[in-house]
């Protein structure tokens, strides 16, 4: 298989980052979802807690007002801000040393003009989701109803916020699929089967 870099992007409690993980093992690749965090804190000298805080949520001059990285070039920038350019340069980084896959964090944009690039979008209704959250967190119907709104109200902000293009709206992903129809093992292994027959 020649390289290649898979973006996974996915609705919250469609088990989206355990399905990219599985694929990855399958396919032999590296992992990045958490870790983008950490290498992006390290290379500006951040508090890697700070910028967990700021995972996936786009600038909100109000909320974060006077929460800037010091050590960043620019510290008059959010700290959103900061960690979505720092992470740009990381995912940059990554895709030019390796195959590998990445999750979330607007790779698919980040990366639109590379040739060995496949972006993929796992989603599942509502009820599928709501019972994943429900048993993962331990809490009633309500509660994972909220959670999973808020959760997907932020990743869609901050996609849009820093692309020019829009989360989750099938005509900008190579691959859409529903994992509930599946399961998380067995759509791992249809998801690395269809990257090894691409040719890119």
């Amino acid at each position: 298989m020649s390289r290649r870099i898979i973006t996974v992007g996915r609705q919250f409690g469609s088990n989206g980052r355990a399905i990219a993980k599985l694929m990855a093992a399958e396919l032999n690749l590296n992992f990045y979802d958490k870790e983008l965090i950490e290498m992006a804190a390290q290379k500006v000298g951040a508090d890697p807690e700070q910028f967990a805080a700021a995972d996936e949520k786009g600038a909100n001059p109000w909320l974060y007002a006077g929460n800037h990285v010091q050590s960043y070039p620019n510290h008059t920038l959010p700290i959103n801000d900061v960690l979505f350019n720092v992470q740009c340069q990381v995912i940059r980084e990554l895709a030019n040393r390796e195959s590998c896959v990445i999750v979330g964090r607007a790779a698919d944009y980040v990366l639109r003009d590379r040739k060995d690039m496949l972006n993929i979008f796992i989603y599942a209704p509502m009820e599928s989701r709501l019972e994943t959250i429900k048993k993962r967190f331990n809490i009633d119907e309500k509660e994972a109803r909220s959670r999973i709104r808020k959760q997907d109200k932020d990743r869609k902000y901050y996609y849009n916020y820093y692309t020019d293009s829009g989360w989750g709206e099938m005509e900008n992903y190579f691959l859409t699929i529903d994992s509930s129809r599946y399961g998380i093992e067995q759509t791992a292994r249809i998801l690395a089967a269809t990257v090894r027959a691409v040719e890119l």
